[in-house]
Order: C-alpha cells, then structure tokens, then sequence
C-alpha cells in the first residue's frame, strides 16, 4: 500500500510531487498497523505523524512466535493506561469504520 497510492510509485527515487500534494500528505493518508511494532518508541512517533484515525491493532499472528507477540501486547497495554482517550480508535474503532458491515454484526 505506501509504495502505490493513486498510481505513484513512492519508492521512485524522482518523486517528490504528485500533482502539487507531497509525498509525506500522501503518507498521512494511508492507514498502519501495529503489528510487531508497538514499541514505546514507535507508537508516539506514529501517533504524531498519521494520527489515531489511521492506526489499527494488529499482530501478525499465528505467523509469529507467541512470545514476541506478548512482548507487543504489553507495549500496547502500557500505550493503553497512558492514552485512555485514543486507546478505543486503536484497538477497534478506526477498523469498524473501513468495516462498516462488520461493526453492524
């Protein structure tokens, strides 16, 4: 997905402008998971940059080993007794949005 929005190839070393919206816009605009990432260093980072309606929970499972994925949900869990507010967008809200028929069920 970040290397083809709207038929740009983000990863051509001559990009810089598409039309007159620049490429981090375009990055603003895409949406990320968590998945193996939610470090207490890259969350706040990516909470700054794309904003909580662009994040979702994710986990990579069962593709990766159960004890990484503890180490993870406890990062998230610490993320989550510090930002009660945002928390909620994280872990469901933004991915009932792009789901509406599974947020109904």
């Amino acid at each position: 997905m970040l290397t083809n929005y709207d038929g740009i190839y983000l990863g051509d070393p001559h990009f810089d402008d598409a039309g007159g919206v620049a490429a981090m816009e375009l990055l603003k605009r895409c949406y990320y998971d968590v998945a193996l990432s939610a470090t207490p260093f890259t969350l706040p980072a990516l909470m700054d940059f794309a904003g909580s309606d662009r994040i979702l929970f994710g986990s990579d499972f069962p593709f990766v080993p159960e004890p990484m994925l503890k180490m993870f949900d406890s990062y998230l869990a610490t993320y989550a007794l510090q930002q009660r507010d945002v928390f909620p967008r994280l872990e469901r809200e933004t991915a009932m949005g792009l789901l509406p028929r599974r947020a109904l069920g």
